[in-house]
């Protein structure tokens, strides 16, 4: 899920969590702030990401308990290109692999590649709450893509009453995504896919476009899917004997 510790000293938040992530084969953890002295606030960021999001850098240290760290979030943009790339450099120096941002989108498209017991695990993560301008292109810096459109229907047809919301995948997102887990599948025995995706502290609602583009994502070989940005529990649904939490 999202990992965030943003007080001092950080090794006391460590220390207190590192029994029980040690008790994993594989410890993965979405990053939702920026570690780094440079870059500017963006446009799109609200003042949370200036007093909060952006971080020491010598507090990245408390991901060194991780094997891969996700960056494909809503915040990873916040403090810009340096931003970003300064963070990527300092979980890679703390021993993590980093997937789902990168210098251009081939690299925020790669995956993490972990082996534990003879097994071997491509990790892939993408973001579907993405500012304008956060997503990575073949030359700009930013985060791996799963977008979604959204539509209003009118749901009944008498006035003033809700109308429904609608959301479908961007089909370009859609088909890189399926195309990346094609291809990690090819030299893993599993995949596991990460997305920070849908409506955070609402109970229970999932969005349209996350079970289609779960069902597409198993359909292209994925072995599970974790998803997170909710901050509350949401559904675990399965789809083809392969599991989904859309949120944890």
């Amino acid at each position: 899920g999202d990992v965030a510790p943003g007080r001092e000293p950080v090794e006391e938040f460590c220390a207190l969590a590192r029994p029980t992530l040690a008790t994993s084969d594989i410890c993965i953890g979405q990053c939702e702030r920026v570690y780094t002295e440079r870059g500017s606030s963006q446009v799109h960021s609200s003042r949370r990401a200036n007093d909060e999001n952006r971080l020491k850098p010598h507090m990245a240290s408390a991901f060194r308990d991780f094997n891969v760290v996700s960056l494909a979030s809503n915040h990873a943009m916040d403090w810009g290109d340096d931003g970003l790339l300064d963070t990527i450099a300092l979980l890679r120096e703390n021993g993590s692999q980093v997937v789902g941002a990168g210098r251009n989108i081939d690299e925020a498209r790669r995956p993490a590649i972990v082996e534990k017991n003879g097994v071997r695990v491509a990790i892939l993560a993408y973001c579907s709450v993405l500012r304008e301008g956060y997503a990575a292109e073949s030359n700009k810096v930013g985060v791996a893509p799963l977008r979604a459109h959204t539509y209003y229907e009118a749901e009944e047809y008498y006035a003033g009453f809700p109308p429904r919301v609608v959301t479908v995948p961007y089909k370009d997102d859609l088909a890189a995504m399926a195309e990346d887990i094609a291809k990690a599948k090819k030299t893993a025995h599993a995949v596991v896919v990460i997305c920070h995706w849908g409506i955070h502290h609402i109970p229970r609602l999932i969005p349209d476009y996350q079970p289609l583009c779960a069902e597409a994502a198993v359909e292209a070989g994925a072995d599970l899917i974790i998803g997170h940005h909710p901050h509350i529990p949401k559904a675990i649904a399965v789809h083809n004997g392969k599991v989904c939490f859309h949120s944890v």
